[in-house]
């Protein structure tokens, strides 16, 4: 991945860089540092690529507050990720962004479950739902799977292991109906080992 990274951003230096083009080795950079498990470093380059869209390409912008968001939680920054999240959910809601929306508050959502355990059940379970219904109305199916991992999540904040794990189970199922085989891996490997 680092080389896919690397080629964009020797292609977009052989061209005239307009902001739009800037914006995708940044791009690159982030999802490489996700996928690599560096969020701290994801965060840098997701602020950088949000800076560009900002400027440019306004439509983006909920897209990447919501990684942000996203890296913020992976990287334990749970009450900046609560707040970025909150953010996104608003810039989405203005930009009429459902499926981004629904994407922000399934982060928020984990957010306020891992910030709070039980106490963030309430508004969480209320994030979640929201994010079902916005799912529902913009036809995101392909998004479902987010949702169920989400919910699992929440179940395992109730000590409900075996919902947890039912959940994971329909999650793993669906990533692998929509061809999302990596993703249908590491859901598998949430699994409790029997």
């Amino acid at each position: 991945m680092g080389a896919c990274a690397e080629s964009i951003d020797q292609a977009c230096s052989a061209k005239s860089n307009p902001p739009t083009i800037l914006a995708d080795p940044k791009v690159c950079q982030t999802y490489l540092h996700l996928a690599s498990g560096r969020p701290v470093e994801a965060i840098a380059s997701a602020r950088e690529t949000l800076a560009i869209h900002r400027k440019s390409v306004r439509h983006q912008e909920g897209a990447w507050l919501m990684r942000v968001a996203e890296a913020q939680l992976w990287a334990g920054m749970l009450d900046d990720a609560v707040a970025t999240a909150r953010a996104t959910i608003e810039v989405c809601r203005t930009a009429l962004r459902g499926n981004l929306e629904a994407d922000a508050l399934g982060v928020l959502a984990l957010a306020l479950l891992r910030r709070g355990g039980i106490s963030g059940l309430a508004e969480a379970g209320v994030a979640l739902d929201q994010a079902d219904g916005l799912f529902d109305r913009t036809g995101a199916e392909t998004d479902r799977p987010n949702l169920l991992e989400w919910r699992a999540e929440a179940a395992t904040v109730k000590g409900e292991a075996a919902v947890q794990a039912e959940l994971l189970v329909q999650a793993a199922v669906q990533f692998a109906a929509i061809g999302a085989r990596l993703q249908a891996e590491r859901i598998r490997t949430l699994l409790p080992q029997t």
